[in-house]
C-alpha cells in the first residue's frame, strides 16, 4: 500500500497527485498497477480536476455542499430514474442519523460519512473554543469524554491515557486503547474504534490526517470487529435530541 489520502481542488494537491500517478504508471514504479486499480473521486469543477490529475475519467463525481440548491436536481433525477450512487453526510456516534442510513441502504445508496471522528474532538479532555467570528461552526459547549462515552472510555482507556493536553486528537488520547471488545487481542486506537463503527454500519468513512502513521492506522480497520453490545452502546450516544454536530449546516452557508 504505497499511499492513502484525499484530493480536491481546495487542497491544492491535484496537480501533484496527477504528476505522481503519471510517473508511477509510465515508469511502472508499482508493478502491475494500472489506472483501473485507482478509484478517483472529485467534485466541481470536473474539467479542471481531469486536467490536474492527468486522467481521462473520474470514478465518482460529487456535487459537494449543495446547500439550498440540493432540491434543484430532484426533477432531473425523477425524469432519468437514475439513483445517486453515494450520499455524503455527517456521521459519527454523536450524530447517528439511523433513519437516513436505513433509507440509503434500502435504496442501495452508498453512505459516505464525513466528520467520522467529530473533528478530532469526540474524546478531547477540554473542547477548544469555536473559531472566532465564524457562525457556521457549532458554538455549543462540547461535553467532555466521560460525558460522551462513560462506559466505553473507562473500558478502553486506562486512566493515564486521559491525562493529555487540551484539544488532543483522538489518536493522541488513545495510545492505551485495548480494542473493540474485552476479548480482542489486538490493541486499537480510539479513532479506529470510531471508524470501524461507521464501517459496520455500511458507511465509507473519510477521516482526515496529515500524519503518515495515523493515515496507516486509519486504514487498518479490518483485523477486528466491534461486538453487538458495543455497537449498540455507541449508537445510543446519538439519541434523538442529544446529537452533536461538528460540521456546519450546508443549508445555512448561502
Amino acid at each position: 500500500m504505497p499511499s492513502i489520502g484525499y484530493t480536491a481542488s481546495v487542497y491544492r494537491n491535484e496537480a501533484a497527485i496527477g504528476s505522481s500517478l503519471k510517473r508511477i504508471f509510465e515508469q511502472n514504479l508499482v508493478p502491475g498497477l494500472t489506472r483501473q486499480d485507482i478509484f478517483l473521486t472529485s467534485k466541481l469543477a470536473v474539467t479542471e480536476s481531469l486536467r490536474n490529475l492527468q486522467v481521462d475519467y473520474i470514478d465518482l463525481y460529487l456535487i459537494h455542499w449543495p446547500g439550498d440548491a440540493f432540491s434543484a436536481p430532484t426533477p432531473t433525477i425523477a425524469r432519468t430514474m437514475v439513483i445517486p450512487h453515494v450520499h455524503q453526510f455527517e456521521m459519527h456516534p454523536r450524530h447517528f442519523q439511523k433513519p437516513l442510513v436505513d433509507y440509503c441502504q434500502h435504496h442501495r445508496i452508498q453512505v459516505q460519512a464525513y466528520s467520522s471522528l467529530g473533528e478530532s474532538r469526540l474524546v478531547s479532555l477540554t473542547p477548544p473554543p469555536p473559531p472566532a467570528m465564524d457562525s457556521n461552526y457549532n458554538t455549543a459547549p462540547l461535553p467532555g469524554p466521560l460525558d460522551i462515552m462513560p462506559d466505553l472510555i473507562r473500558k478502553y482507556f486506562p486512566v493515564p491515557a486521559l491525562a493529555t493536553a487540551n484539544n488532543a486528537s483522538i489518536d493522541a488520547t488513545a495510545d492505551g486503547l485495548v480494542g473493540a471488545t474485552t476479548e480482542m487481542e489486538y490493541p486499537k486506537r480510539a479513532a479506529q474504534i470510531l471508524l470501524r463503527w461507521g464501517l459496520q454500519h455500511g458507511a465509507v468513512v473519510i477521516p482526515k490526517s496529515t500524519h503518515p502513521e495515523r493515515i496507516r492506522n486509519n486504514i487498518d480497520l479490518f483485523s477486528f470487529e466491534i461486538d453487538a453490545q458495543d455497537m449498540a452502546a455507541l449508537d445510543a450516544y446519538s439519541l434523538e435530541g442529544e446529537r452533536t454536530r461538528y460540521c456546519w449546516d450546508s443549508t445555512e452557508v448561502f
